[in-house]
This record gives C-alpha cells, sequence and structure tokens, in this order.
C-alpha cells in the first residue's frame, strides 16, 4: 500500500472531537482500526488521495451514503446500489439526496475504503452515478 498519498479524517458519531490524520501517521494498522472504527463510531469520514477525495456518511442503522471526488476533473461520483429509489434518507449529520445512493453492507463499504485506500479511485465492482447523470 502506498500511504504517503493519503490523508483522513473522521468525527465520531458521538460528537466528539475529530480525528485527523497526515499522510506521515497513515499506516496498515491505522487503516485496519479505521475500517473497525466505521461500524460503531463514524459518522462522516473523508479521506484525500492525491486529486480525489472518498466522502462516506453514515446514519442510525451505520448504512452509508457515499461519495468520490476528482478534484482535477471536478466530477462527482455517487454509489449506486440499484435500487432506483428516489426517497431523501436521514443520515447523522446531513440527508442523503437519494437511497439508490445507500449502501447497506458494511462489508461493502469496508471494502470501498479499503479499495480507495489503496488506489484513489472508484471500487471497480460497484456501480457509480456521475452526478450530472442524477
Amino acid at each position: 500500500m502506498n500511504m504517503t498519498k493519503l490523508s483522513i479524517s473522521y468525527t465520531d458519531a458521538a460528537d466528539r472531537d475529530a480525528l485527523y490524520l497526515s499522510k506521515n501517521e497513515i499506516t496498515s494498522d491505522v487503516i485496519h482500526a479505521m475500517l473497525n472504527d466505521l461500524e460503531t463510531d463514524v459518522a462522516i469520514l473523508e479521506i484525500d488521495y492525491d486529486d480525489n477525495s472518498l466522502s462516506v456518511e453514515f446514519d442510525k442503522q451505520r448504512d452509508a451514503f457515499i461519495g468520490w471526488y476528482n478534484v482535477f476533473e471536478d466530477e462527482f461520483y455517487f454509489l449506486d446500489n440499484g435500487s432506483g429509489g428516489t426517497e431523501c434518507v436521514d443520515l447523522l449529520v446531513n440527508v442523503c439526496p437519494e437511497e439508490r445512493m445507500m449502501c447497506y453492507a458494511m462489508d461493502d463499504i469496508k471494502a470501498i475504503v479499503s479499495h480507495f485506500c489503496e488506489t484513489g479511485q472508484l471500487h471497480p465492482a460497484f456501480t457509480w452515478i456521475l452526478d450530472n447523470e442524477i
């Protein structure tokens, strides 16, 4: 894993202080611990990898709204769960624009985050919606 390009910040669900990690503080152990925290403590997770950013925001049931942003191309992508649902979903902090953009499996959330931490890219096993297609 190339850890020199990452920065990570997240806020926990109990509104305690946010955790900010710079590239020299990120190790495989930190990534593993962060992935475990996703199941219980994280409200919003932000990861930057070069010119790309991944944002994961949770609801009370630990389901997540996941977005990916490429600064250089000015493109936003959101996970598409295939449901076609267009109702809004309440998150711990904000509101997800549409139910179809929610990820309902923690294993999938962890796979997407882990892949991003390794590559800075969207996980190719999942479907993504380009912002201007919403």
